[in-house]
Formats: C-alpha cells, sequence, structure tokens
C-alpha cells in the first residue's frame, strides 16, 4: 500500500513540475514577445555598431522551449550587415506587435 501513495505521490509531482516547466515557458515567451522588450532590444543594437569581442554566443529557441540550435560561438561578433540585418528583424517584428500608429514614435529614436 505504501508504493501505491508513493507512485501517487510522484506523479503528482511529476505533474506539478510539468505545469512549473510550462508557466516558465510562457513567461520567457511573454517577455521576449513583450513591446518594451523589442524597443529596448532596437536601442541597444545601436551599442553594437563598433562591438569588438572576440566571440558572442548565439542559440536559437523556438516559443515551445525546444532548442533549433544549441549554442555555438562565432569569432570576432557578427558582421556590421549581419547586425543590421538582425536591427531590422526586430524592428519587422515591434512593427508587427503595435499598431502603425504607435510604431513612429518608438522607432523614431532607433
Amino acid at each position: 500500500m505504501c508504493d501505491g501513495i508513493k507512485d501517487v505521490n510522484e506523479m503528482k509531482i511529476d505533474s506539478q513540475t510539468k505545469e512549473i516547466d510550462r508557466l516558465k515557458n510562457d513567461l520567457r515567451v511573454a517577455q521576449a514577445q513583450d513591446i518594451g522588450t523589442l524597443s529596448k532590444a532596437i536601442k541597444n543594437m545601436s551599442k553594437t555598431e563598433n562591438y569588438n569581442a572576440s566571440a558572442i554566443i548565439i542559440q536559437i529557441t523556438d516559443l515551445s522551449g525546444e532548442e533549433v540550435i544549441l549554442p555555438f560561438a562565432i569569432s570576432d561578433g557578427l558582421s556590421s550587415s549581419a547586425m543590421i540585418e538582425l536591427r531590422n528583424e526586430i524592428k519587422r517584428t515591434l512593427r508587427q506587435r503595435l499598431s502603425m500608429n504607435n510604431i513612429d514614435n518608438i522607432l523614431k529614436d532607433a
């Protein structure tokens, strides 16, 4: 009988752990898609125009939390053209998140 109780408790813990993981991922996604996060990313991209690093680490994770591309390093950072394209992709995403009436105020300083 003790084994049955232990199994039930383990199943409850497993279920609760999965729910916590799901909620953590939902929060991560919401933060990544937040208008403020995107705006800050655009503004911070201007700091990288003359950014010199021995390497940068990139990883791609989809919205479900699955790592599509595991972390890897690119020596000497990204090229300026890659940085410009990345900034443009962030702007495009921000435009999708905002109405066109509000976008000009946020992007004018970017």
